[in-house]
């Protein structure tokens, strides 16, 4: 948390690139939608699931943009001794900060589903990570991080379908996913 804060904190960023809430539905889409389209059964579901991250997204608040790394999750840290390293920023740019946190948190759901056959397996660490970046960075961040956290999560329902050794999952991630927004949705009522 402290890592990933402190790389929302750079001042200088050389692609001068940004990455908007609207980037993040529109690469939601192109691959839900190609997961309905190969999974016709799925597309009543998955349609519910998009239309429900765009009414999310619009209940986001607009962030404060500084750079962010765009696909921080745990294989992008590397720990030697007592240093931590963030690696591969091939898609570094500016964005809501809330984005690194949730797509970290939902990659660390995402594994303790596929290796523990429990997503909350790992609750203690995610919670004490997005609580540390919250000390830091605001607690007005909390909705905003779990909304990307659902966004993630959704966009891991396609990453699934990609891997033969993952596809036993889709339908637990799509079923997590109806969960996730059905209760996220309703605390923004």
């Amino acid at each position: 948390a402290e890592a990933i804060y402190k790389v929302h904190q750079r001042g200088s960023n050389p692609n001068n690139s940004e990455h908007k809430i609207s980037d993040e539905l529109r690469i939601l889409d192109e691959r839900l939608c190609k997961v309905a389209e190969e999974n016709p059964s799925w597309k009543a579901r998955i349609r519910r699931l998009l239309d429900g991250c765009h009414s999310l997204a619009r209940q986001v608040p607009n962030p404060k943009t500084t750079n962010i790394h765009r696909d921080f999750y745990h294989d992008q840290v590397i720990i030697e001794g007592h240093h931590l390293y963030i690696t591969d920023f091939d898609v570094y740019c500016k964005g809501d900060p809330a984005l690194d946190v949730g797509n970290f948190k939902a990659h660390l759901e995402e594994y303790a589903l596929r290796k523990n056959n429990d997503v909350c397996s790992l609750s203690n660490v995610e919670e004490a990570f997005v609580q540390r970046f919250l000390e830091l960075s605001g607690k007005s961040k909390k909705f905003s991080i779990e909304a990307y956290t659902m966004f993630a999560l959704a966009r891991h329902i396609s990453i699934s379908m990609q891997f033969p050794s993952r596809r036993h999952l889709t339908e637990a991630l799509i079923s997590l996913c109806e969960r996730r927004l059905d209760l996220l949705l309703d605390q923004k009522k």
